[in-house]
């Protein structure tokens, strides 16, 4: 995504919530945590990331545009990658 998009994170894209849930997963691994709290934890890290983006302004696509007026909403591409974890967590509790 980086190279494809030449997106960086902190340029509130989609990286910034994957790069959170990635941290967050991580650590919840190396304290060898069960299954449905690395997934828990996964999860709260995306949405963790999607709030961060909040106070971030828009470097690329349409967004880019409105550059400061960015500033104070979420960025979609990065609630899309909160949600794809979202969906894992809540498949894993069925």
């Amino acid at each position: 995504l980086e190279q494809r998009g030449k997106a960086k994170r902190g340029e509130k894209t989609i990286l910034d919530s994957l790069y959170t849930a990635y941290e967050s997963c991580e650590e919840a691994v190396i304290k060898d945590l069960p299954l449905s709290e690395v997934f828990r934890l996964t999860y709260e890290g995306a949405k963790k990331g999607v709030e961060d983006t909040k106070t971030m302004q828009s470097v690329h696509g349409k967004a880019a545009v409105y550059r400061e007026k960015t500033i104070g909403r979420q960025d979609p591409g990065a609630t899309a990658g909160m949600y794809i974890f979202k969906g894992i967590y809540d498949y894993w509790l069925r």
